[in-house]
C-alpha cells in the first residue's frame, strides 16, 4: 500500500483547547492575578489588626487582639528604634535574627534593637507616631543611648 494519499491529505486547523484565543486568555489571567493582589492588599490595610503595638509608661507591648501579650520590651532594654525597609533588613542580616510580631509585608517595619542583641520587628499603623512615643519613653527614663541611635531611616 502506498502512503502518498496519507501525506497529502489537507490538515485541519484547530482552535486552542478551551476555545479562547491565546492573547485573550493571557489578558484575562493577568487581570485576575492583579485583581487578587489588589484585593489582598486592601484587606490587609483595612482589616482590623490582629496584633496591636502599645506604648505605655513601662515600654512597648505587642498584644493579640488587644488583650493577650505577645511580646514586651522595656524602655531600659531598648538600644535604638528606627523605621527600615524590608530590603535593608534582608541585606544587613537583621531579618534573619529578628523576632517578628504583627508585621505586614505591605508596610515598612519598625525595628526595635534591644541591648541583648535580639531585634524586634513590629508594624504599627502609624509608624511615625509610634516611633516618637518610643523615643520619648526611652529619653524620659534617662537612659540615653549614643547620639543618633534613635532615628527614622
Amino acid at each position: 500500500m502506498r502512503n502518498e494519499s496519507f501525506f497529502s491529505a489537507p490538515q485541519l486547523k484547530r482552535d486552542p483547547l478551551g476555545g479562547l484565543h491565546a492573547p485573550m486568555s493571557d489578558a484575562l489571567i493577568t487581570a485576575l492575578v492583579l485583581g487578587l493582589a489588589a484585593g489582598l492588599w486592601l484587606i490587609a490595610e483595612l482589616a482590623p489588626p490582629v496584633s496591636q503595638c502599645v506604648v505605655d509608661e513601662m515600654g512597648v507591648h505587642v498584644r493579640l487582639f488587644g488583650h493577650f501579650r505577645l511580646s514586651q520590651v522595656r524602655f531600659e532594654d531598648i538600644e535604638s528604634v528606627e523605621i527600615a525597609s524590608w530590603w535593608d533588613l534582608l541585606m544587613d542580616g537583621t531579618l534573619r535574627h529578628a523576632s517578628r510580631v504583627g508585621t505586614s509585608p505591605f508596610r515598612r517595619p519598625v525595628v526595635i534593637r534591644r541591648r541583648n542583641g535580639h531585634p524586634l520587628l513590629v508594624a504599627p499603623r502609624n509608624q511615625a507616631a509610634f516611633l516618637t512615643r518610643v523615643e520619648q519613653g526611652v529619653l524620659a527614663r534617662g537612659d540615653v543611648p549614643p547620639a543618633g541611635r534613635l532615628t527614622s531611616a
